[in-house]
């Protein structure tokens, strides 16, 4: 019985390596969990566990042509892929925890610039705003709201001063705008939120 299921994931894997794609799902529906606890294992945390897992399955579709066709040997190479795999992803989780550190601990003002506005200079609606931007948002969305909405920047310039690329900055820029616009409309009805 164990020679038939390893003569079958043989079979398998050499369909795989002449480039099946079904061979592929076949594969992934049998060594999902394994991978996914290898993946589990290191990370800590399931969703980050679970990317990492099918980020592998599919460096393994491309890499298909190098697979061993013996069994164990392939799984201890897939095994590979996913710890490579996890490990890169934990990395980029230190990075970005790090960087978001670093910015929430600076000042909310750009230095050289223009000091930081006052409550006291701006009408009820700008200070309720920057109140909502303070107190609701965290990191780098507060810092690109802020930049956008009180001292005007572009997404460019929002995107070198926070080292973010532009699809991550205008994400940030939409998604705490669409909250913000949600917050102001239900305060008041009629006025909404407005924008440069």
């Amino acid at each position: 019985m164990v020679d038939n299921a390893r003569l079958q994931l043989a079979a398998l894997l050499a369909r795989l390596r002449r480039g099946d794609p079904e061979a592929l799902a076949d594969l992934q529906r049998l060594w999902f969990p394994r991978l996914f606890q290898e993946a589990r294992t290191l990370l800590r945390d399931s969703a980050q566990a679970e990317e990492a897992t099918y980020e592998a399955i599919g460096k393994l579709w491309d890499k298909r042509a190098k697979i061993p066709l013996d069994v164990p040997r392939a799984l201890a190479w897939v095994i590979v892929l996913v710890r490579h795999q996890a490990v890169d992803a934990w990395r980029q989780r230190k990075r970005r925890a790090s960087r978001e550190m670093s910015l929430e601990s600076e000042d909310l003002h750009l230095p050289l610039q223009a000091p930081a506005p006052r409550p006291e200079g701006l009408s009820d609606e700008s200070r309720f705003v920057l109140h909502l931007v303070r107190t609701r948002f965290r990191g780098p969305q507060r810092r690109v709201l802020f930049l956008h909405l009180f001292r005007g920047r572009s997404v460019a310039q929002c995107c070198a001063k926070l080292e973010r690329g532009r699809s991550t900055i205008k994400h940030l820029w939409t998604s705490g705008r669409a909250e913000l616009e949600e917050i102001l409309w239900s305060s008041d009805p009629s006025g909404g939120f407005r924008s440069s």
